[in-house]
């Protein structure tokens, strides 16, 4: 008898882990780094980008934890062909730009976790296997087409406060020594392509000055450089706060950047 029980109890233990290692399993496919893909015209998220928005969107009281899919640092933050980073998007509206839309962006890097935030407004999340997560925010004011306001990426916990050195005038060099994201807008920038201290300013002057926007604790931090260096520096012009996570875009519209607990990365 007290053979037996050893047999059940070891049998138990074994379970256990299985169990344990089959869990993990599911959770690391899940995770794990996949590729972007290449542009299928056909698929649904081309076709139909509300629909699959609508069809796969998540409010929190449906599923309180999303798992974004994985991609390559390189590929989903650099890639300027589909995600443009440090510029507000109302800088596409109507310019037709087919790439900048969320169609291709849903086609090339499927299976986005995307969070319902109310009815009227819902947010695409990835993450980097590097740590990051960008969020785009959707918005019904144009059917989802196109995001509103400027690409979110957040990977460390911070608040207002560590950020109350940093004035008007100051480099991104600055802003680069309290979150790491200002790095990720910074490379973004150095890569793409007219960007130079004349351009910067034009851009500025018609309201899309390079910006980076950072999700703190307690508030949402708008940082924006309507100049540059001759050393390609972006330099501050302004800085805007807000305490419920709403901005106004360049447009003229109201963004809300609320993101549910459950989906930060912290």
């Amino acid at each position: 008898m007290k053979k037996r029980k050893m047999i059940i109890a070891v049998a138990c233990v074994l379970l256990a882990a299985a169990i344990g290692i089959t869990a993990y399993a599911a959770v690391s496919a899940k995770n794990r780094v996949r590729k972007m893909q290449k542009y299928d015209p056909n698929c649904k998220a081309a076709t139909d980008y509300y629909g699959y928005i609508k069809e796969n969107e998540k409010s929190l009281s449906e599923q309180k934890k999303l798992v974004p899919p994985v991609y390559p640092e390189e590929n989903l933050l650099f890639d300027a062909n589909y995600i443009f980073l440090a510029r507000d998007f109302g800088f596409y509206d109507g310019l037709n730009i087919g790439s900048m839309t969320i169609r291709p962006t849903l086609a090339v890097y499927p299976d986005a976790a995307i969070r319902e935030r109310d009815e009227h407004s819902s947010y695409v999340m990835y993450d980097t296997d590097t740590g990051y997560r960008l969020y785009l925010q959707l918005s019904d004011v144009n059917r989802m087409f196109l995001p509103v306001g400027v690409a979110v990426v957040v990977k460390d916990k911070l608040s207002h406060d560590d950020f109350s050195a940093i004035q008007v005038g100051d480099t991104i060099a600055a802003v680069e020594a309290i979150d790491s994201t200002a790095t990720i807008m910074r490379r973004f920038v150095d890569s793409a392509t007219g960007y130079d201290p004349a351009s910067v300013e034009l851009y500025d002057a018609d309201g899309y000055p390079i910006t980076t926007v950072h999700y703190l604790t307690d508030g949402l931090l708008k940082i924006e450089y309507g100049q540059m260096t001759e050393n390609r520096e972006p330099v501050i012009t302004n800085i805007e706060f807000s305490e419920d996570y709403k901005m106004t875009d360049a447009l003229g519209r109201e963004v809300n950047y609320k993101i549910f607990d459950n989906d930060l990365p912290w």
